[in-house]
């Protein structure tokens, strides 16, 4: 059996940078498969490795973890044994 592949969206809202809030960053774990919406971050983070931090906590190991973003593409997190 294949493991499931997860893409983890990390973004940066523009709405907190206009309201002046200083927690920008959230991330959105989408299925590789469909592209289903499997969870969104609850939090904010105020900083770009706190956001990074909380992605490779949240994942188990048994499942093929990638970050994608606009700018630098997709980064592989964890590979699936």
């Amino acid at each position: 059996m294949t493991p499931p592949v997860i893409y983890v969206d990390v973004k940066k809202s523009r709405l907190a940078s206009a309201l002046g809030r200083p927690q920008p960053w959230y991330w959105v774990a989408r299925s590789a498969g469909n592209q289903k919406k499997l969870a969104r971050s609850t939090e904010r983070y105020t900083n770009y490795g706190d956001v990074l931090a909380a992605i490779d906590l949240l994942f188990s190991a048994g499942v093929t973890v990638y970050r994608r973003e606009v700018e630098k593409g997709n980064v592989l997190l964890r590979l699936a044994p």
